[in-house]
């Protein structure tokens, strides 16, 4: 009797196990509270699987506590974990995603859930996989943080150029959420920053530190512009609020002081010209007569001084010795056409305006060029790609710029820089729209610009 009656109990209690196990069905101990169950307590560990609580709850993180009540070899091909999502009816298909644990201590273990959706309602559940069969507990709920008007600061745009400004931004995030942080930046003319074809992005994920900032280029100069910064955190997208910015401007006409060392100041246009972004007129080296006056032919048959091996002024080498490496006043354009405060720029002055302002390539009123400005002070020139003229032909418009000093070539270790060829040559400075710019000579007989400069 007493054998029979073990067989039947033992008949119950795997009947038991099979409807616990069934696949996802929840397991309800007793002693819940209408949310979930509260901390097991010695009658809910016969449950299977038990759905503990969320802690730690942060905008997109949150920890799931799980506890499983199985026997040393169950234990051995189980796996636990948690699932969860927005939608109440959880099972394995309606879920967002879902955690394993590897590590069980006292019938606890906890999980992860990561790249949440912010100030959402989350339902979870934890499971237990017993060898092929899934056992569910029961499911709750917790809801994540929202991000408040603090999670992301718009910064003050900072070096503020023609064509440049450098945007930034402070995050405030909890530590184990900065790192899962892509900050973005946009920028445009529309002062709402919706969808448009003048909107620029720029961004870039934040491995540690709770600030950054980005370069915002090829901007129109004198122009004002709208930005802001964005973060995208988990499945989440938080704005902070809109600034706005103005590119310089620059000095129309006159001399512009760019805070130079030497105390030079740059004209604000070419010679023949009356803007900024006007070519003006070209002139050989050592001629005051230049196309607008009637000049259409530059090359060395027409050349006022001579040839290339054989000038008659301005010789180191062949034809005339006479000494003189630097124009004088009556040979200089800027000071014929502008007047005796005004001068051609010399190679150290050219050389110092390259190493000590900004360039950036640009377009001013539709014409391409360089705008250079001080790195002391909130002024610049801005220098067009005019070309130049070789023989008849102007060449390189729109794509380069060639601009005269009033020093002749003077050497120098380059064989092209040798003395011999320092009759035929002056120095000059070059740009061309691919970012290329540098001192160099060019032959005198062609017809380049004019920047003059004068001093304080």
């Amino acid at each position: 009797m007493k054998e029979k009656l073990k067989v039947l109990a033992g008949i119950v209690l795997l009947a038991t196990f099979c409807v616990c196990c069934g696949d996802d069905d929840p397991v309800t101990p007793s002693g819940g509270d209408g949310n979930g169950e509260k901390e097991p307590t010695e009658d809910t560990r016969s449950a299977i699987c038990v759905t503990g609580d969320a802690s730690d709850i942060l905008h997109i993180q949150a920890t799931l506590t799980g506890y499983v009540n199985l026997s040393p070899a169950e234990l051995a091909t189980s796996t636990f974990g948690a699932i969860w999502g927005t939608e109440e009816t959880l099972n394995w298909e309606t879920k967002e995603s879902y955690a394993e644990s590897t590590e069980l201590e006292d019938n606890k273990y906890t999980v992860r859930a990561k790249d949440m959706q912010a100030g959402t309602k989350y339902y979870y559940r934890c499971y237990a996989r017993v060898g092929t069969t899934y056992v569910y507990g029961k499911v709750r709920s917790f809801t994540t943080r929202a991000f408040d008007e603090s999670a992301i600061v718009t910064g003050d745009a900072t070096d503020i150029r023609c064509t440049s400004a450098i945007l930034s931004a402070s995050v405030n995030l909890p530590e184990e959420e900065c790192t899962s942080v892509y900050l973005n930046f946009i920028w445009g003319q529309n002062e709402t920053l919706t969808s448009g074809t003048d909107l620029t992005y720029s961004g870039f994920y934040m491995s540690d530190g709770r600030a950054g900032r980005v370069g915002a280029y090829s901007l129109e100069y004198g122009t004002r512009y709208y930005y802001r910064a964005y973060m995208n955190v988990g499945r989440s997208r938080v704005y902070g609020e809109i600034k706005t910015f103005t590119t310089n401007t620059i000095q129309q006409s006159g001399a512009v002081d760019l805070g130079l060392p030497s105390g030079t100041l740059w004209a604000a246009c070419n010679v023949g010209a009356e803007k900024p972004e006007d070519f003006g007129d070209y002139f050989a080296w050592g001629e005051t007569e230049g196309y607008n006056s009637g000049k259409t032919n530059f090359s060395w048959e027409t050349y006022r001084w001579g040839d290339f091996f054989s000038p008659t002024k301005y010789g180191t080498w062949y034809g005339v010795k006479d000494g003189l490496i630097e124009l004088e006043a009556a040979d200089d354009a800027a000071t014929v056409i502008w007047g005796a405060d005004w001068r051609m720029p010399s190679e150290e002055q050219l050389a110092e305006l390259r190493a000590e302002c900004i360039w950036s390539i640009g377009t001013m009123n539709g014409i391409e060029g360089y705008f250079v400005e001080s790195k002391t002070k909130a002024a610049g020139i801005f220098l067009p790609e005019a070309g130049h003229y070789d023989v008849m032909n102007p060449l390189e418009t729109k794509r380069a710029g060639y601009y005269w000093s009033r020093t002749l070539c003077s050497g120098g270790d380059s064989p092209a820089n040798s003395l011999e060829y320092c009759n035929g040559y002056a120095c000059c400075f070059q740009f061309i729209s691919t970012a290329y710019s540098n001192l160099t000579i060019s032959q005198r007989c062609l017809g380049q610009s004019v920047r003059p400069v004068r001093m304080k």
